[in-house]
């Protein structure tokens, strides 16, 4: 629907222009000359010359520039082609025009008469030329233009696609290991299973909704972390140990969601944490423009293994960072003598209140 009414519109504008050259060129021959011709002069030659422009440029310079390699002598047959048919269809109307009665005399023989004949067709063939080239340089930058905005959708779903799979990452292992232990709890510690109820439903509707926009502020993510240390310290009994330091500049700024959820995530997948002398770190540091974060942990299968299972999620974690921080950000994982460690630096954002003063 939206086509048809770009060519209808398309036709109008043609009609307009084709008017608005047929009054001028009318009316300033017609007062050089001092007479004007039979009605009938106007309109078969200006249906040649109108039919000339859009033979040439929608068949005869599309033709020819499809066979790039033979154009430089196939342009020139087309085009002494059409010049041809163009003087035979001149001195044809000529003569209807006589037989009409809308010429006083047949057209002669004179080659003054048909140099003048070629020069009109030639004419509107340049017209036409640079309709065609316009034309198809306006299409080729709106192809250009199209394609670019695909990719651009085309990376803003990726990193939707890539955000959607970290939160998924995260909701069914917790959740599943959750209501194992609620299941367990209302029998036997009820106010242990409703601050698990709690919490996780903290963290889900932090998942499902305040996390799907672009940022998020820097306390959110800080107490969906705090959500899953208690959550899996009720699984354990507070028997797993791990040590928890913050040092906020400001816990308002504006920070990628999920990335540091699922890295403390990851701890309590993959790592042991039931040794006393070897406790797990989860420390967060931030200044005004960056934000630090390390952890540190035993592995509970052995280096290789863990690897294997943490690559697709770092990786992912990594192309989200790329995506949004370009190359403002640092992040290193692996592991140090019997330790995993990953340590993430990246930009944050002032908060939504500077932003929105800023703004006003």
């Amino acid at each position: 629907m939206r086509n048809m009414k770009e060519h209808a519109k398309l036709i109008k504008i043609h009609v307009l222009c084709w008017v608005i050259y047929l009054i001028y060129e009318i009316l300033l021959t017609g007062a050089v000359r001092g007479v004007f011709s039979h009605f009938y002069y106007y309109l078969f030659f200006y249906l040649l010359n109108i039919s000339l422009f859009y033979v040439h440029a929608l068949y005869i310079m599309p033709s020819s520039f499809k066979r790039i390699p033979s154009t430089l002598w196939y342009l020139p047959f087309l085009l002494a082609l059409e010049v041809s048919l163009y003087i035979a269809l001149s001195v044809l109307l000529s003569h209807l025009l006589y037989l009409l009665h809308a010429r006083n005399e047949p057209l002669a023989f004179d080659w003054r008469i048909y140099i003048s004949i070629v020069w009109r067709g030639l004419l509107f063939i340049m017209f036409s030329t640079g309709y065609y080239f316009l034309i198809s340089n306006t299409q080729k930058r709106k192809q250009e233009i199209e394609k670019a905005l695909e990719v651009e959708q085309l990376k803003l779903d990726l990193a939707k696609a890539e955000r959607d799979f970290l939160r998924s990452q995260i909701n069914p292992h917790l959740l599943f290991n959750t209501l194992n232990f609620v299941k367990y709890a209302a029998k036997n510690q009820p106010d242990q299973a409703d601050d698990a109820i709690i919490r996780l439903s903290e963290i889900m509707s932090f998942a499902m909704g305040k996390s799907a926009g672009g940022f998020i502020e820097l306390r959110d993510e800080l107490k969906q972390v705090e959500n899953i240390i208690r959550l899996n310290q009720l699984r354990f009994g507070n028997n797993l140990h791990i040590n928890y330091t913050v040092q906020m500049n400001n816990e308002k700024s504006l920070i990628l969601p999920i990335i540091l959820l699922t890295l403390v995530e990851n701890i309590f997948k993959h790592g042991n944490l039931t040794d006393a002398d070897f406790a797990a770190s989860i420390k967060v540091e931030s200044t005004v423009e960056y934000l630090m974060f390390k952890t540190c942990n035993l592995p509970r299968n052995g280096g290789e293994i863990l690897f294997n299972s943490l690559g697709t999620g770092l990786n992912n974690i990594e192309m989200r960072l790329l995506n949004n921080y370009k190359d403002k950000f640092s992040f290193e994982y692996g592991m140090e003598g019997n330790f995993y460690k990953t340590q993430l630096q990246m930009p944050i954002q002032p908060s939504k209140q500077i932003l929105d003063s800023h703004l006003t």
